[in-house]
């Protein structure tokens, strides 16, 4: 009988058998302690007895230092023998040093539209794909990546990883492999205006009011056209393609002028219009008031979103 085993008799406590997990992932090459506590005939932990690995099976993987901690030096998987006395028992070790989690695509731009009845409608995307690196720059296999949302109000995981979106905000889905984590941030805008046969005449220009918040306003027209919003510095010059980027700080309109020849006069602009508020803080962005605008037929994709599968209901709105 060892020494901490007689020691621990002569107390009243004698291990029986070896307790703590099965199987272990170590994430990093620095230097790991097992917990594996001595229990007596009951289950119980005895305070003191612990037992510490002696040997590997694959030492080229993971080896056992002098001070009874084990690192790992590649990927792979190792039975580390523990010993606590006369009792051993074997710790199956995964060794999955990471060098970086990577996504497809890195970040997320859509914009959420509205029903019939006025209410936001969710969108379902497809799921984000990771590649996880290893520390010699390949890639892993087999490697559990745990994802999470900063903010399930504005987007969760739905079935098979696909990537619901509920409501405007800002958030992010985080992809980690151990410590090493992959960030995919998400910004969701609201369409607050959308028109696909709009006509701006030379005569006057075409408002559409706003709310205080920022805006994304693209525009495509078969006549020269520019857009500015009123109590602001936002502005193009004439063009048949516009796209504008401001901040309302106070209620405002967006003012679009057909500005026809050299004397005013002209052809009507026909113009195809999408207006978003985007979100600028963190979390569920309050959302505007609907304008009175049809919605556009065959209105742009947000840029940088993925494709919705058409066959997939929209998530419920919350």
């Amino acid at each position: 009988m060892s020494l901490l085993l007689w020691f621990l008799a002569a107390c009243g406590s004698t291990p029986t058998t070896i307790g703590g997990d099965a199987e272990l992932v170590i994430w990093e090459v620095s230097p790991f302690s097992v917990d594996a506590p001595g229990l007596d005939a009951e289950g119980k932990v005895i305070e003191g007895a612990k037992a510490l690995p002696v040997s590997s099976s694959a030492p080229e993987i993971v080896k056992v230092g002098t001070d009874g901690r084990l690192q790992c030096d590649q990927n792979g998987t190792a039975k580390i023998t523990l010993a606590l006395g006369e009792l051993k028992r074997e710790l199956a070790v995964q060794c999955f040093l990471v060098k970086e989690v990577r996504t497809r695509p890195n970040q997320i731009k859509a914009v959420l539209t509205r029903g019939p009845d006025g209410s936001l409608r969710g969108r379902s995307l497809n799921a984000v794909k990771t590649e996880v690196i290893d520390n010699n720059s390949k890639v892993m296999e087999g490697v559990p990546v745990a994802i999470s949302s900063s903010d399930e109000g504005v987007v969760k995981l739905g079935e098979g990883g696909r990537v619901e979106l509920h409501h405007p905000g800002l958030a992010e889905l985080r992809f980690a492999a151990g410590k090493t984590v992959a960030t995919v941030p998400i910004e969701i805008g609201e369409e607050v205006a959308a028109r696909a046969d709009l006509l701006v005449t030379t005569s006057a220009p075409h408002g559409i009011p706003l709310e205080p918040g920022k805006y994304r306003v693209t525009a495509g027209a078969d006549q020269p056209i520019s857009m500015s919003i009123a109590g602001t510095d936002c502005k193009t010059e004439p063009g048949k393609e516009q796209r504008l980027e401001c901040e309302v700080t106070a209620t405002g309109a967006l003012q679009i002028q057909n500005g026809g020849n050299l004397i005013g006069r002209g052809p009507d602009a026909k113009v195809k219009l999408r207006v978003v508020r985007l979100p600028t803080e963190p979390g569920p962005m309050k959302t505007s008031t609907p304008v009175s605008a049809p919605p556009a037929v065959g209105s742009p994709e947000p840029e940088g979103a993925q494709e919705a599968d058409p066959n997939t209901p929209p998530p419920a709105t919350p």
